[in-house]
């Protein structure tokens, strides 16, 4: 109780003194800020996020250090000191290097024979679970759109673990996942009243944390866990990403560069047209029913995590269901503006 007292008023404390000097201003011009952002509102959700790593992995060396690197490259790109996202994926690149070198982060199995074999491979099996840690990062960062949506599903990814009692068998004892749940339940509270916002640094520590802590749950039960059960608790910032990366190639665009085109997006323009509500509120509303699919969804999953067809079937539902979504929404709201 003591930790965590003194974690609320070290968040209250540094957010105060960030708004005061105005050094993480969420509004830096970029066109995909004018979608939902108010302004004012400090980028110091890294911060926090960070906090909570180093209190729970206090004694992995290595993980810290990467955090800690990850961390910078997101608080470089919140304060605009690298503005090529080119550049932030070559950075985010070699501290992956170095994340999954020192710990020798390995996937035990894909249940797929090509690439099981493929991974007995060294050089193969490095690169290829450099990629997917890659893949969520920035996954985690485009699905970090509206209030509560990225820290609201991954903390329904680590319930879900937590009930099915994965957690303590990667060194959570009590006192951490009281700590891990208060924090980031106080933290998500913080996000939907619009006290801090993420940003790059706080989705890049997220998406970090997420895979570490799945990599390692899934390496020590891979016989009792399906890998498409760690697949399908990931599926909406990897596919998020992947989407992205084909829908701007198709125009033209580079993949790496942001815009207002995302699902989230879609659903809280289209609520915005179709609902007489706040704006703040209908940001936590759109947050808050996607997170709840999502929720619904993974305890679904959860009754047969070993069940590879039976994971499989839920990964092409949700994935059948965002590209329905997307194309019925994005056909909805390019008729609404036609018509203004």
């Amino acid at each position: 109780m003591i930790e965590i007292f003194a974690y609320i008023i070290l968040v209250f404390t540094l957010n105060f003194l960030l708004k005061k000097i105005n050094y993480l201003p969420n509004y830096i011009g970029q066109a995909h800020q004018l979608f939902t952002s108010q302004r004012n509102i400090p980028l110091s959700g890294g911060i926090f996020v960070l906090m909570i790593i180093f209190f729970v992995f206090q004694d992995n060396l290595i993980f810290l250090l990467t955090s800690f690197f990850i961390f910078l490259i997101g608080i470089a790109s919140d304060k605009n000191y690298v503005e090529s996202p080119k550049k932030r994926i070559i950075l985010q690149i070699l501290v992956v290097f170095f994340f999954v070198y020192n710990l020798d982060l390995t996937i035990a199995s894909t249940r797929i024979d090509l690439i099981d074999k493929l991974l007995e491979n060294n050089f193969f099996a490095f690169f290829f679970i450099s990629f997917c840690i890659l893949v969520l990062i920035n996954g985690s960062n485009f699905i970090d759109g509206l209030n509560g949506l990225l820290i609201g599903y991954f903390m329904a990814v680590v319930f879900v673990v937590y009930k099915l009692g994965l957690l303590n068998q990667i060194g959570f004892d009590e006192s951490n996942l009281t700590f891990l749940f208060s924090s980031f339940g106080f933290i998500l509270i913080l996000n939907y009243l619009s006290y801090f916002y993420l940003g790059d640094s706080g989705s890049y520590l997220l998406g970090i944390l997420i895979s570490f802590i799945l990599i390692s749950i899934y390496n020590l039960n891979q016989y009792l866990i399906s890998p498409y059960f760690i697949i399908l608790l990931l599926w909406y910032p990897c596919f998020e990403n992947l989407f992205s990366i084909v829908r701007k190639n198709k125009k033209n665009l580079s993949p790496i560069y942001p815009d207002d085109k995302h699902l989230h997006q879609l659903i809280f323009f289209y609520f915005n047209q179709k609902v007489k509500m706040k704006i703040n509120y209908l940001n936590c509303f759109t947050s808050v029913l996607i997170n709840l699919y999502n929720f619904i969804i993974f305890y679904i999953a959860s009754l047969k995590i070993n069940h590879t067809i039976y994971q499989i079937l839920l990964l092409f539902v949700c994935v059948s269901t965002y590209i329905v979504l997307y194309l019925s929404l994005n056909k909805k709201i390019k008729l609404i503006f036609k018509k203004k």
